[in-house]
């Protein structure tokens, strides 16, 4: 599986997950099935999705596999609270002033004691300025990072009256240059429904 880093670039990557687009989030999806047909269904969508199965235990129920993408699968996108920012006080306005006058004072000062040297400091200058200045080369470049990201499924799967219910937990790892450098729990329901229209395809 391949994809983009961001949402937008994902769904361009991914043009069979644009039509969850409208689909309200939902984690959990009944299948009218046995649990030994649904647990084989699930381990098999899986497989056909290009996951490596981890963990397959009919008895418990439960289905772990992990899913590579070399970018981004599409999430949903949360809006952020902006930051108010807070009004300054008195007290910060007249230090602010203070602050200012003491910089002018202390700048008057050093330009004067400055002044008596003023000559020997320009003949040095000059003196400087003509011996040649060597300049290193500039280091090179780093090589950009290399992002990934490993989607960790799993699948819980719970007996009915006449059916079987299964409900997907989606961890996220980011990998980069090799290198697991994060673990977050997503609600991506992409992910869900493009499972749950694998696990059906497979009972059919």
């Amino acid at each position: 599986m391949t994809g983009c880093g961001g949402s937008g670039s994902a769904r361009k990557a991914h043009p069979e997950f644009s039509k969850y687009d409208n689909e309200p989030y939902a984690d959990t999806f009944s299948f009218a099935a046995s649990p030994e047909r649904t647990h084989r269904a699930v381990v098999e969508a899986l497989q056909r999705r290009g996951a490596v199965i981890s963990v397959s235990d009919s008895r418990s129920g439960l289905v772990t596999a992990n899913l590579h993408s070399d970018g981004l699968l599409p999430e949903e996108e949360y809006d952020q609270q902006p930051v108010e920012s807070e009004e300054p006080s008195a007290g910060s306005v007249l230090a602010a002033i203070f602050g200012v006058i003491l910089f002018i004072l202390l700048l008057g000062w050093l330009s004067d004691g400055c002044s008596t040297d003023s000559s020997s400091d320009s003949e040095r200058t000059r003196t400087r300025e003509r011996e040649p200045q060597y300049e290193p080369p500039p280091p090179p470049e780093p090589a950009p990072p290399v992002s990934a990201a490993n989607y960790v499924v799993s699948c819980t799967l719970t007996p009915e009256a006449d059916s079987t219910s299964v409900r997907f937990a989606v961890v996220r790892q980011t990998i980069m240059n090799g290198t697991v450098t994060g673990s977050t729990p997503i609600q991506n329901k992409y992910v869900n429904y493009w499972l749950r229209d694998a696990i059906l395809a497979q009972l059919r």
